[in-house]
């Protein structure tokens, strides 16, 4: 039969099957056609493959042979596969966690997008490098331990360790570690997924601190209030004895005045800690231009900044930032942080306070070049009584207020230090849409 007799005319003319034939006939070299998609009247298509090759041995010398292969399920399959592929790639691309594959020896064969943003390095930077490059001592001790223990086929869950990032930035990370098992029960690769547990840990600092600083609040309410009363008769006494020792030797009227100013000052510390007795009353918050309040603090003081030598450098929106605050409490705030930084920078320095919108919320940022605060003592500043000053130079109450009155107006403050470098305090509250 003539091949044009044996298969549809259609699909001779689209494989231009018998100048194929001419041609494999003349040249002697096997052509090889693309996949055919075909479907028959009141069939289903199918999908087929086709080489056209010269025989030249035996008795079929001279001869071709045409062999057309059904390649339907096959092509299924193949799509099926590449379809999977495609959506794991992108679940590995789009999580946010970190998903990390490597060798069974531990060495990185790729890692996600989130591992490059929260480290540094890229993938072709890492690739080869050993997982426990990314940890400190304590933590490649661990690694190798899980490896060991990841080649019995053991799944582990839930470790956490501290990664080393290229800046030299420790991130908290809860890893989870599993094998793939080649199936004849040997490992050929380990799989890591680590999540970041900085915002967490950082939510959970403040949220002790808050609790922390209500329950002192409590404490506080029922003590200043036990000794305001004596303590008001004191005062009251030493005025009199004031009022009554004029003529009296110099050492009786200044051991007076003495007396006055330290009652004085125990009655600040008083009031300061009644601040924490205070219950937080959101309905009497009013809208408040964040723009204003900070700007009229700073001409309060600007005078006093200027002497000690510090350039003070403002960055305000040419709008208003409304949120919902008292404005003496926020003024309050502000002169802590302003007093704060010009004490950080007694050979003088600069000063900058900025604000802008950010996510719904107010930022206001306060940063001077001063001495900054300690990697030790960074995380107690917000404490009541903790102060860096000298004895006498102050209560350690300042920045526990403001963060006190910052809790209060459903905001957050944050402080980044380094010694010799200078601070930056952030505090943040909604706005009032």
């Amino acid at each position: 039969m003539r091949v044009i007799e044996l298969f549809p005319e259609s699909m001779v003319n689209y494989m231009s099957l018998e100048a194929n034939l001419r041609s494999v006939f003349r040249t002697g070299v096997t052509f090889t056609g693309t996949p055919l998609t075909y479907r028959a009247p009141g069939t289903v298509s199918r999908i087929y493959s086709y080489v056209i090759s010269l025989l030249d041995a035996g008795v079929w010398r001279g001869h071709v042979l045409l062999l057309l292969e059904d390649i339907t399920e096959k092509m299924q399959l193949m799509e099926n596969t590449r379809s999977v592929s495609r959506h794991l790639s992108n679940v590995v691309e789009h999580a946010h966690d970190l998903i990390i594959s490597t060798d069974k020896d531990g060495r990185i064969i790729s890692w996600n997008p989130s591992a490059e943003l929260l480290t540094g390095f890229t993938e072709a930077e890492i690739k080869g490098h050993s997982l426990s490059d990314l940890f400190d001592d304590t933590g490649k001790e661990a690694i190798s331990d899980i490896i060991r223990r990841l080649s019995r086929l053991e799944v582990i869950l839930d470790k956490e360790f501290d990664l080393c990032s290229r800046s030299g930035k420790i991130v908290p990370i809860a890893w989870s570690f599993s094998p793939i098992s080649s199936g004849n029960g040997s490992i050929e690769a380990l799989v890591a997924i680590g999540r970041d547990l900085s915002e967490r840990r950082a939510f959970e600092m403040q949220l002790f601190h808050s609790e922390k600083l209500a329950a002192l609040g409590v404490m506080a309410g029922g003590i200043a209030h036990q000794i305001r009363n004596p303590l008001a008769v004191c005062f009251s006494c030493a005025q009199f004895l004031q009022a009554e020792l004029p003529g009296s030797p110099n050492s009786m009227q200044e051991i007076v005045d003495k007396m006055i100013d330290s009652i004085q000052r125990a009655s600040t510390i008083i009031e300061a800690l009644l601040r924490f007795a205070q219950t937080s009353d959101t309905n009497r918050l009013v809208p408040t231009d964040l723009v204003q309040i900070v700007k009229e603090t700073v001409d309060l003081i600007a005078a006093q900044v200027v002497l000690r030598g510090i350039r003070i450098t403002q960055d305000y929106p040419s709008s208003c930032v409304t949120t919902m605050g008292n404005p003496n409490l926020l003024q309050q705030v502000v002169m802590n942080l302003v007093l704060n930084a010009q004490q950080a920078m007694s050979d003088g320095g600069d000063l900058t306070l900025s604000i802008r919108q950010e996510d719904g919320k107010a930022v206001m940022c306060v940063s001077d070049t001063g001495h900054g605060i300690a990697a030790d003592k960074i995380g107690r500043i917000f404490d009541p009584f903790f102060t860096a000053r000298p004895s006498g130079e102050g209560t350690g109450l300042g920045l526990a207020v403001s963060y006190a009155i910052i809790q209060q107006h459903l905001g957050s403050i944050n402080v980044v230090s380094n010694e010799e470098k200078g601070s930056l305090f952030i505090v943040k509250l909604p706005l009032a849409n």
